[in-house]
C-alpha cells in the first residue's frame, strides 16, 4: 500500500478538517483532534504543512495495523 505524500492536499484537508473522517484507529482520531487544535491556533502554511506531515507519518509508522488500514481504505488507499 503506498501512502501519498506529506504534502498531498488530502491530508491538510483532514488536519483543518474541511474533510471529516471517523477513524477506527485510536491513534489518528487522537491525533487528528490535537493537529486540529492547532491549525486553529497557527494558520501559517508551513506549520499546517508540519501538522499533515504528522498525519501522514502516523499512518506511515503503523500500516500494518489492521485499524489503520482499514482507515487508509476510507481514504481510497
Amino acid at each position: 500500500m503506498n501512502l501519498p505524500p506529506p504534502t498531498d492536499p488530502l491530508w491538510s484537508e483532514i488536519v483543518t478538517g474541511r474533510r471529516k473522517v471517523a477513524f477506527e484507529f485510536l491513534g489518528a482520531r487522537m491525533l487528528v483532534t490535537r493537529l486540529q487544535i492547532a491549525a486553529i491556533k497557527d494558520k501559517n502554511p508551513a506549520v499546517l504543512g508540519q501538522l499533515a506531515g504528522e498525519l501522514q507519518g502516523l499512518f506511515a509508522a503503523n500500516i500494518n495495523l489492521p485499524a489503520a488500514r482499514n482507515d487508509l481504505k476510507k481514504l481510497g488507499f
